[in-house]
């Protein structure tokens, strides 16, 4: 008896196993379909979300050709990109025009160097300049170099000493500053304009000694050569030019 039960529990051992093993396999075989089919719904439902989006493009695409055509379109983008494009084309001609005037302002600042460094060339400085003092006559001659027009310091000594020694005390005599014209000239405007220039620091010189303004005069000369020299300034004192 207790044999016959062992043959029995060891008959039934090998048909659990293939029961078991039948139902593992349906188990993964139902697994595998339900991957393929997810899989296969996956790829079709991202195949129509494309196509949807795809046509909701194109058709967002026509409205606004539409909207283009029929002018209703709102094209406030737009409009404010081309303000500032404006803007920009504006800024751009602002900057052109700012560097145009500044050509001219360097333009006009070279210009303006070359005209002092001209009038410093014409104006030319002292370095030999002769006195000659007439006392009889109350004279005092000044001659300048070609083209200059400033007083030496020794010159200045000498105005100031002629002035003391003729106007004592503050005399009321009147002073007469004469300048003849320079037929070497290149015009007759420039010759009186570095006659001018030479009277006005003669003229200083003397307000500096102590003779008042208004007992000052001032006389142009017609050409005359004194010592061989178109370039001279007198000072008299007590009566007016030749």
């Amino acid at each position: 008896m207790d044999r016959r039960e062992d043959d029995m529990a060891s008959l039934s051992w090998p048909g659990f196993v293939d029961i078991l093993s039948a139902v593992i396999m349906m188990f993964v075989f139902f697994i595998m379909v339900i991957a393929v089919v997810l899989s296969i719904s996956s790829v079709i439902h991202k195949q129509q979300v494309e196509q949807e989006s795809q046509q909701k493009i194109t058709q967002e695409i026509a409205e606004y050709i539409e909207k283009v055509k029929s002018g209703k379109v709102n094209i406030e983008s737009n409009e404010t990109l081309k303000k500032q494009e404006e803007t920009i084309e504006q800024k751009k001609k602002e900057i052109e025009v700012l560097n145009e005037q500044k050509g001219k302002i360097e333009s006009e600042i070279n210009e303006l160097e070359n005209t002092i460094k001209q009038v410093r060339a014409r104006y030319a400085e002292t370095e030999n300049q002769n006195i000659v003092r007439n006392d009889d006559q109350a004279e005092l001659i000044i001659f300048f170099d070609q083209n200059a027009i400033s007083i030496s310091e020794e010159t200045t000594q000498e105005i100031s000493s002629f002035i003391k020694d003729h106007l004592p005390d503050g005399s009321g005599r009147r002073v007469s500053i004469t300048a003849g014209d320079n037929p070497g000239a290149a015009t007759l405007s420039n010759s009186r304009e570095f006659s001018l220039a030479r009277m006005l620091n003669v003229r200083n010189n003397v307000l500096q000694a102590g003779v008042l303004p208004e007992k000052i005069e001032a006389f142009y000369h017609e050409p005359h050569k004194r010592q061989n020299s178109y370039n001279w300034i007198t000072i008299t004192i007590g009566r007016g030019g030749e």
